[in-house]
C-alpha cells in the first residue's frame, strides 16, 4: 500500500495519507521528543488502548503503526455485518412465570 506523510503545523505533526486517504495524524510531544499517533478512523474492539497510547521514535515508525491498524480495522470491517439477521428472538417471560420469581 502506498503511505504518504503530510507535514503540517511546523513539522510538529504529520497527516498520513493510505492510497490518498487520510487515516489520521502523528504528533510529537515536545516533552518526552515522542510520537503519538490519532486515528481518525474506527478501530473498534480490535485494539486496545496500550497500542493506541504507544510512543514512537520517529513520525515515520508512528505512521507506518497506523498503516498496520488501519489495514487491520479494514479487514476486520467486512465481518461487521451481522450474523445474527436470521435468527428468532426469545421471550422470557413465561420461562420466569414458572419459576415463580416475585
Amino acid at each position: 500500500m502506498k503511505i504518504s506523510f503530510k507535514e503540517i503545523n511546523d513539522g510538529l505533526a504529520n497527516e498520513i495519507f493510505v492510497k490518498d486517504e487520510l487515516i489520521g495524524t502523528v504528533i510529537i510531544n515536545m516533552w518526552t521528543q515522542k510520537w503519538e499517533m490519532k486515528p481518525i478512523f474506527n478501530l473498534g474492539y480490535y485494539a486496545k488502548d496500550r497500542l493506541l497510547n504507544k510512543k514512537f521514535d520517529s513520525a515515520y515508525k508512528a505512521g507506518k503503526e497506523m498503516q498496520r491498524l488501519h489495514e487491520m480495522a479494514a479487514s476486520y470491517s467486512e465481518y461487521d455485518e451481522p450474523f445474527y439477521d436470521d435468527t428468532q428472538d426469545l421471550d422470557m417471560r413465561d420461562m420466569f412465570k414458572t419459576l415463580r420469581i416475585p
